[in-house]
């Protein structure tokens, strides 16, 4: 009978000196075709897949899942849905703090738009000093934007909140952190009371393509052109009065992403914020908005006024470069799909997210100048002379005052305008300073005789009143001065590249 299992005896073989040699093996038999296409096969198999894991780790990288550095993987989205995956087992403790978080910044975004700010008071730990502040703080927000709706003659009639919940940490009994990005939607109408508001027709001036792409953004659905001799046509070209009266009121949406790092506790009252820290698109610190002189000053007759030092320091610089400006390289329309594309904000529909390729500096002083910067690249300024970035930001690639001054001494730009909100006008006027403005060009923020914040001008609402793009805080389509108060001063840089 045949044995089931075959036995391989090992034989020891003797030297002359009859000392016992080293095991002697069966050497393998030769493999058959079948085997050698079954091995090949394998092999196959196995360099396809790390040709797809290779092929993954690129891809979660250019997406911002994965990043690599000192910092850059404990930045990194996969470790932080890692982390949320591992904090989201069944917990009904976490389960409820999560769930009271979302209703209390969702109902502290409706009270922008109508009811008492004392009624989210109960929802703030007012036995802590923080949570005071962070709930002071939302009653100025609050009181600052309704102040800014009535000075700008708008009403605010939109204000919705979604929430994308990043991490969820225990700090002790009844103690959580928690991490998480709100996407804003705002809108306001002009009121129909002023039957005619000059339009600014940015489709004349970017192309056609703005229209297509962003209906609604830049005020060419208001865009017809009158016959000449018309009673409201103006003197400007692509400026003219518009009659609304009988219509539906002139609409305007816009948008923010804010990250919020909160700490809730349960206490015998229910659950409360101890702590609310986040950058705030509307304003931080911010109590009065910029008020408008009520005078129409145009932009030729502030060129020719006699100011302050710095106000004739500003002029001359105008009157200077207007004539040494070189136009045309600088392409508007590549510079402001970037902008939208990267802006972050993505409660408007064309908003998307940061660029991958490039390092984010939100927690290492702001990421304003780096987003301003690649915009400025994206439309055809070259790299050099100190702005540059190679791996990382040099200081005047990531910084506000130095991209600035880089702009003005490189001749890349100069400065337009340099004062407040009632000096610039809103852009409505097109003989005003901020009517001169054009999408790309920048608006830098002075706060105590400090430059410290950027942004990218995007174009203009239905209306001509100019908006802006920007990161730290994330904006898109939002009024060039909201979240800024009276004492701000503001810079004009226009680029002539």
């Amino acid at each position: 009978m045949r044995k089931p299992l075959r036995v391989i005896s090992l034989r020891r073989r003797k030297n002359r000196l009859g000392e016992p040699l080293a095991k002697v093996y069966p050497s393998k038999p030769p493999l058959l075709p079948r085997d050698r296409r079954t091995q090949a096969r394998r092999r196959r198999l196995a360099g396809c897949l790390c040709v797809l894991i290779l092929a993954a780790v690129l891809v979660l990288c250019r997406a911002g899942y994965l990043r690599f550095g000192e910092q850059g993987f404990h930045r990194s989205r996969l470790l932080r849905t890692a982390k949320l995956f591992i904090a989201s087992k069944p917990d009904s403790e976490q389960a409820e703090a999560v769930k009271f978080i979302q209703e209390a910044l969702e109902q502290r975004t409706a009270l922008l738009l109508a009811g008492d700010i004392e009624e989210i008071m109960d929802k703030y730990d007012l036995d802590s000093s923080t949570g005071t502040w962070a709930y002071e703080n939302e009653v100025n927000r609050n009181a600052y934007l309704k102040k800014w709706a009535l000075a700008r003659n708008v009403r605010m009639v939109e204000a919705i909140s979604t929430f994308e919940v990043d991490s969820v940490s225990k700090e002790g009994d009844g103690c959580y952190w928690i991490e998480l990005t709100e996407h804003t939607r705002y809108a306001y109408e002009y009121p129909q009371s002023n039957p005619f508001e000059p339009t600014w027709a940015l489709g004349a001036s970017i192309g056609p393509w703005a229209a297509a792409m962003f209906p609604g953004r830049f005020g060419v659905e208001m865009y017809h052109e009158p016959p000449v001799g018309h009673a409201n046509y103006g003197s400007t070209p692509g400026m003219f009065s518009v009659p609304v009266s009988g219509e539906a009121p002139v609409r305007h949406e816009f948008g923010s992403r804010t990250v919020h790092v909160i700490e809730v506790i349960n206490t015998d009252g229910g659950w409360k914020i101890r702590k609310d820290w986040y950058m705030d698109p509307l304003g931080n610190n911010v109590t009065e908005p910029g008020q408008g002189s009520g005078v129409f000053v145009p932009f030729d007759a502030l060129i020719t006024a006699t100011g302050s030092e710095a106000d004739a320091g500003c002029l001359g610089e105008v009157s200077h470069a207007a004539s040494a400006r070189t136009g045309g390289q600088f392409d508007r329309e590549k510079a402001l799909r970037y902008a939208v594309k990267h802006s972050g904000v993505r409660a408007l529909p064309e908003g998307g997210k940061y660029n991958p390729k490039y390092k984010i500096y939100t927690f290492a002083g702001g990421d304003c100048a780096n987003f301003a910067s690649q915009v400025l690249h994206a439309g055809g300024i070259p790299m050099g002379g100190g702005w540059n970035y190679i791996k990382e930001g040099t200081t005047a690639w990531v910084q506000s005052e130095s991209l600035v001054w880089h702009l003005l001494s490189s001749g890349t730009g100069y400065r337009l305008f340099r004062g407040t909100f009632s000096e610039a006008g809103s852009g409505i006027q097109p003989e005003s300073a901020a009517g001169q403005l054009e999408p790309g060009d920048i608006i830098a923020y002075e706060k105590k005789g400090q430059l410290y914040h950027v942004a990218v001008v995007a174009g203009k609402d239905p209306r001509g009143y100019v908006t802006i793009v920007s990161h730290t805080a994330d904006r898109l389509y939002f009024p060039w001065d909201l979240g800024w108060d009276d004492s701000t001063v503001f810079w004009f840089i226009k680029i002539t590249y």
